[in-house]
């Protein structure tokens, strides 16, 4: 299975070389201690060649109300730059050691359900499970919680969903949203930050 997801990965790499996209991006902060939240929204255009990916915001919403200040709304401990971008898409390499739990549905589609470790214990990477399309055997979604974290983040748990953009040659299969919550420990408090991201309005090229 992941055989033919790396030849399925390889082959879109081939024939794409950039993509941008229109990427919503809503975080939802909250200091536990304080009990005070802040809801942030910002417009972007999201551009991404390989391994790189550049924002550019068009549009931030804080509490609902339009942004209208020159710098980003202050956040204790934290800037909203530090937390925005969400990682780029997992490489399933030798990095991880891999199990099949079985079959499952993702919405309509049949899925592959496989387990995903780290091989080194040492390092920070990912643990989770990886859905994977039966018939094409492109990703459909992952569910991942990185491993080896550095303070103060104590936790991190991002979840990525797939899905068909059109494009010439036929569909690619792309992060079209993604989301999940870190909690770091600043001072003895708890700050907990839910991310979510969804991407639309996507070039390619």
């Amino acid at each position: 299975i992941l055989a033919r997801t790396r030849q399925f990965d390889a082959a879109q790499a081939a024939r794409l070389r950039h993509y941008e996209a229109r990427a919503a991006i809503s975080i939802h902060y909250r200091v536990a201690l304080l009990n005070a939240s802040v809801d942030i929204l910002t417009e972007n255009r999201v551009f991404v060649r390989g391994s790189q990916q550049d924002y550019v915001e068009t549009a931030m919403y804080v509490n609902g109300a339009i942004w209208r200040g020159k710098k980003p709304p202050y956040l204790p401990f934290l800037q909203p730059e530090k937390i925005k971008e969400l990682p780029l898409e997992i490489s399933l390499d030798e990095s991880y050691r891999y199990g099949l739990i079985g079959r499952d549905r993702v919405g309509e589609r049949d899925c592959y359900l496989l387990s995903m470790t780290p091989g080194d214990s040492g390092r920070s990477l990912d643990d989770g499970r990886i859905w994977i399309d039966a018939r094409t055997f492109a990703r459909v979604r992952m569910d991942l919680r990185q491993t080896n974290l550095q303070e103060p983040l104590r936790s991190n748990h991002l979840v990525y969903g797939y899905g068909p953009v059109p494009a010439e040659g036929g569909d690619l299969s792309l992060p079209i949203e993604a989301g999940g919550e870190m909690v770091f420990e600043v001072l003895g408090q708890n700050l907990m930050v839910e991310r979510r991201a969804t991407c639309s309005e996507f070039l390619t090229s």
